[in-house]
Order: structure tokens, then sequence, then C-alpha cells
């Protein structure tokens, strides 16, 4: 737990918390040294009494009730979680294998399906019993994990109680099977009432089996007729979920879900069509606020355009978000390099596709033949999406400063282990925007010239080599056409704004030009924000460029520190290796030492990131492209020297020095005899 409140009630901060919510390691060590602040040691970590914190810091931190209640609710959290574990794992585990033995013998009219069923349920509620469910609070913690495993069984925890209570004093096989599959006759229910339960589940707003119960049973109510128990309803729903679901949760949920899709063949030629969309790069990078203080745990948006035929990234653009700027420099950059356009580019559904710089665009292409395809199935940019997968996989992963694929994750090793995350995360270790652009830059390039086991070749290859009997030739002048913005505003106030999503962009027009354009619409080109070029509407004649205006506040008092979003959550840090694993990796690096004393050595230098600082010296594409994003190669700083295996059991340990202050090398000591007769 990152808080912890005692039996006094006293409220305890972890390091990991203060340091999460921006408190730096060294005002920490700080404390130490000044002999400030009350210190507990628990299962690891250490924390500090709330009390005991220098007032100053405690005003950025949330008020102490406010943290007593994350506290408990953490600590509830955590124990709920670890009953669901015990309960899961009765369910999954081979208790069920004796009760079904046991109801068989007791039951033996039951089938093979209700014997399993029963089974796993008897297994669930011996380890119920066995949580000790009497002690204060712990029945609500096991409801909840036995509602994770069978939803909806129970509406009450009071039913819950009282099923557990059977078990107990009836026995466990009484409590699990349900007498009413003893008896095969099937309650007979008419058609009308069949139609209104489907009818109910069925509805476009999903709603609750609960509250769809509800409903239904009043239904019945309402008609004179006897209703239905819940079991019953539940068991139509899950006997007919295929037919119900698909209008229950939606057409494109259910497809996802359910559905194959048509098998689609890849474009045939390069240039034949593009995919397109937004990756988050798995690194994490310190960046400034305007107020210049750091912000951590800032991700980057890599940006890609991707040639179908051939799996060639063929342009991207790296920003903070996937936004109108950041597409159309990936689009930009992908005409640039190929002098060409697709017959066809696949995107999403993108909140770029409603700004008037995509319909300026679109409106460009389609003269020149290019057909813009908005499409919300998978499919159409599954090459893309396993071009990501790979980028992150086969290359960022060997990066230093790899995160991992995501919270989410549920891949073994999908997400990087919590100690090289901290490691990651210190202040000096944080990578720069410049060494992202860097790496990006370097990894597409090795992805590009690297060979798809599949199709037998690199992607630059296959892309060279491929006809492009459909692609449309791209000289300067149509490329200028197409990516220099042109949209119409209104200039009010002597200025003109630009709304994007969440960011207002404000230009400032000089006063001359000010006062004679002022409520009139002008015709505006721009590059990027931080310029815009002015024009007359009807002559299409310059008026001027005008900067953007950037606020600040000027008072230190207004100054204050931001609040910093979590942008991830550490649910405990996984439990140290124990002692047979950690003799177990010794003694494959002893063996492994025995027939090759350099074998640490050599697969130690497989896995350590490769030195992109040479490639931006000897490498003209990286060079190069490093440049078209803006970043000088020269000026990149050196990446941190930091060993990532961080298990001491796979590396050879460190010679420890002798610093006996009579040592004098190998070998003993040797006596010193004193004359005392002189």
């Amino acid at each position: 737990m990152k808080l912890y409140v005692d039996v006094n009630k006293q409220l305890w901060l972890s390091y990991e918390y203060l340091k999460n919510t921006g408190i730096s390691e060294n005002s920490i060590k700080n404390w130490t040294k000044r002999n400030i602040g009350s210190y507990k040691y628990i299962n690891g970590r250490t924390y500090i009494n709330y009390d005991t914190i220098p007032t100053p810091t405690r005003k950025k931190l949330y008020g102490k009730g406010t943290l007593i209640h994350d506290a408990k609710q953490e600590q509830n959290n955590n124990m709920e979680n670890m009953f669901y574990n015990h309960l899961n794992q009765a369910y999954s585990g081979i208790a069920a294998a004796k009760w079904r033995n046991l109801i068989h013998d007791a039951y033996p009219q039951l089938d093979d399906e209700s014997l399993t069923n029963f089974s796993k349920r008897a297994a669930v509620i011996e380890k119920a019993l066995n949580l000790n469910p009497h002690i204060h609070g712990n029945l609500q913690k096991i409801f909840n994990s036995y509602l994770r495993i069978y939803p909806g069984v129970y509406s009450k925890k009071s039913r819950f109680s009282m099923m557990l209570t059977n078990a107990r004093e009836k026995g466990i096989i009484h409590a699990a099977v349900d007498k009413r599959l003893l008896n095969k006759r099937e309650p007979v229910h008419g058609d009308l009432v069949r139609f209104w339960a489907a009818f109910i589940l069925n509805h476009n707003k999903a709603f609750t089996l609960k509250m769809s119960y509800e409903t239904f049973a009043d239904t019945c109510q309402n008609q004179g007729i006897k209703s239905p128990s819940y079991d019953w309803f539940l068991r139509f729903y899950y006997d007919n979920r295929n037919t119900i679901d698909q209008n229950r949760y939606g057409q494109m949920e259910f497809e996802k879900l359910n559905q194959n899709y048509a098998k689609i063949i890849p474009a045939l030629y390069a240039g034949d069509q593009w995919q397109m969309d937004g990756w988050r790069i798995p690194v994490y990078c310190k960046k400034y606020s305007d107020n210049g203080r750091a912000v951590y745990f800032v991700t980057y948006n890599l940006f890609a355009v991707l040639d179908a035929h051939s799996r060639k990234i063929v342009g991207y653009w790296i920003s903070e978000t996937e936004n109108t700027q950041s597409i159309l420099k990936g689009i930009e950059m992908a005409v640039k390099e190929t002098l060409t356009l697709p017959y066809e580019i696949v995107a999403d559904n993108h909140s770029f596709n409603k700004t008037k710089e995509a319909g300026n665009i679109k409106e460009e292409m389609d003269k020149l033949g290019v057909t813009w395809t908005i499409d919300s199935n998978p499919r159409r940019k599954s090459i893309l999406e396993r071009a990501f997968k790979t980028l992150g996989e086969k290359f960022y992963k060997k990066q230093y400063g790899y995160i991992g694929q995501g919270i989410r994750s549920k891949e073994k090793g999908g997400i990087t282990q919590q100690e090289l995350r901290d490691i990651y995360t210190r202040p000096d270790n944080f990578l720069t925007y410049h060494q992202i652009v860097a790496l990006t830059v370097s990894i597409v390039e090795q992805y590009n010239s690297t060979k798809i086991k599949k199709l037998s070749d690199s992607p630059n290859n296959l892309y060279a080599k491929s006809e492009q009997p459909h692609s449309i030739k791209v000289d300067d002048y149509k490329r200028l056409q197409l990516f220099t913005l042109k949209t119409e505003y209104k200039v009010s106030y002597g200025q003109i704004t630009i709304q994007r999503g969440s960011h207002k962009y404000e230009y400032q027009l000089p006063a001359e030009y000010a006062q004679a354009y002022n409520n009139q619409t002008v015709t505006v080109r721009y590059a990027d924000y931080d310029i815009i070029y002015l024009y007359d509407l009807l002559t299409d004649e310059p008026i001027c460029n005008v900067n953007q205006k950037h606020a600040i506040h000027g008072a230190k008092a207004n100054q204050t520190d931001r609040d910093r979003e979590l942008l991830y959550k550490n649910k405990g840090r996984i439990r140290g290796i124990n002692t047979r694993t950690r003799k177990q990796k010794s003694l494959w690096l002893e063996k492994a030492a025995s027939i090759d004393p350099n074998a640490y050595e050599t697969v130690n230098s497989m896995t350590t990131p490769k030195v992109i600082q040479e490639e931006l010296r000897t490498n003209y594409e990286v060079r190069r492209k490093t440049i078209d994003q803006g970043v000088n190669p020269d000026t990149v700083p050196d990446w941190p020297n930091v060993s990532e295996m961080l298990d001491p059991a796979m590396k050879p340990p460190k010679e420890k020095e002798n610093r006996h202050p009579f040592h004098v090398g190998e070998g003993t000591m040797k006596k010193i005899k004193v004359n005392m007769e002189k």
C-alpha cells in the first residue's frame, strides 16, 4: 500500500506516494538529515507520518481527511482482490474434482454440465467459509468477490449470508446444488412471456440483468400473469445471448467479440493504399510546462502513414498528441519522401475529419484522384496495427526507457517491471523530447530495413521493387498546394482566434491592419500554429503575417504548482524472487560460465540498447530525417549510462574490495616480530 492508517488512526505516507505526487527525492533525504519526521518500515517500504511532514510540503498534498479515506479504500480494495483470488483459484482448482465425486454420489441423476457447475460452486463456497465471513467487514468483501465469479446470482448481501449459513449448518452440497434441476420437468411459460423477456433484454439501452428482470416482472404483473423466477429469466438470457447481444450491445461491439470478419487481401502494389493512425510511443519523457516547471510521465504520439503493400512506413510525425498538425505533417512527410499520393488513404473516424483543414486537403486530393476512406472496421487498418505492435515488441523493447504495452495489457511481459520503471522515472534518467525523436527516427529506419518473415523481404526493398500503376505523382508545387493550410476567419477585437479542441491560438494584428480589417473575414494560410499569413478574401492579395500571442503569468503569486494527473496506477510491487528461483538462475550462470567465461558479456551485449548517437553521426538517413523533424542531431544529449538487467542472480557477482588497513594483496599477512632487547 502507498497509504497506511495504523491502529491509533495515524496516517502514514510511503516514499513512493510522495514521489508520485511531485515531492523530490532530495527533499525527502534532507528531512532525514535534519531529523525531521517520524518513520516506519513496513513490508519493504518506508513510511513517514503525515503530521510530521513540513508544513510547506503538506500544503502541496491532499487534505488529511481525503488521504485517510483513500488509504482505507485502498486497503479494502486490496483485501477484496485477495478474497477474489482465493475464490477464483477454488473455482478453477482441483478441489472441484473432490466435490464432483461427492455430488455425483449424492445425486447420480445430474447431467455432466450440471455436475461440473455444482462442483465448482461447492469449491467456491468451501473457500468462502474458510475466509472467516463472520469477522467484521469480511462478509461484504467476500460477497463482492463471489459476484465477480457469479454475476447477478444474489441481489442482496443478506441472501448470500443466508446461503453460507445453510452451507455451514446443512452441508456445502445442500447449498451448492440447485434442487430444482433434480426434477427434470421444465417450467412451462408461453411465447408471450418469452417475447417480453426477449424484448426487454434486447433493448438498446442494455439494462442490467436485475433491472431487466424487474421490468419484466412488472410487465407480467400488469397483465395478470405470474412472473417466472429470476433464475428462469437468467437461463433464458444465457441460452439466447448470441441472439440478444447483437442488438443489446450494438452491432460493432458484437462483431468485435463474436464474429469473424471477411478476409481482406492486402494491396497488390505500392501506392495502392496508405493506412494512417496514431500510436503512443512506450517511453516516458521529461517535459516542461509553459511556466517552466517539469512535468513528468509524459509520453509522445507517433502518427504514421504506412504503405499497405510493402508495409513500409513512408511518413510520420512525433508530437504530444494526435492532432490536426501532426496528421498533416505525417502525410506531408509521406508525400515528400515518395513524391506520390496513393490511390486510397484509409483512416479512422478521428476528429481531424471534421476540421476545415481536413476538408481542404480532401478536396485537393479528390481533384488529383485520391480516395479518402473513413472506416471503423479494424481489419481495414490491421496491417498498420501489426506494424505498431512490431515497433513496440521488436524494436522499442530493446531500447532504454521502454515501459511496456500499457497498464491494460494482459500479456505476460507486456508491462515493464516496476523496479525498472522506477529507474526510468528518476528525474535524472528521463529522456528528453529530442532523444525521443532521435530514437523514433532510428527505430522506423530499422523497421523499414528489417526483413518481414512472412513476406521474405524488408519493407524498403518491397516498396522499391513494386510497380506503382495506381499511385499519383506529386511535384513540389502540388505538395505546397496541398499542405499550405487555407481557411477563413473573422477578425474580432483586432485579432484572430483559432480553436483546436481544448487549445486556443490567438493572433493579434498590427494596429494598422487591425483597424482596417476588424469585423471582416480574411483568408488565412498557415503551416503550423506559430505564424499565420493573412490574405484579402476577394483578391487573395497578401495582407501581413502574424505571430501567435502567448500569455504567461507575470506575478510570482500566480505561479502556483499545477496538479499533475498520474498516468498509470501501480497496484503494488512484484514480489521478490524466492531463494529457489535465485539459485536456479545462479546455476544457469555458473554452468554457462564453466563452458564460456564470457557467457554473460555475450548475451548482455545483445540486450544492451543500441547507441543512437553513433547512428546520428554515421547514418545519413537518420540524420536527415531527424533534422526534418526539427531536431539538430549534434545537440541530442547522451543516453543515461544505466544497466537494464536488474536481476543480480543473472549477473556475475562483483568482487568485494578488501578494505582492511593492513591488507597488502594476495596471501596472508606476515606476523611482525619486534625485538624488545634493542
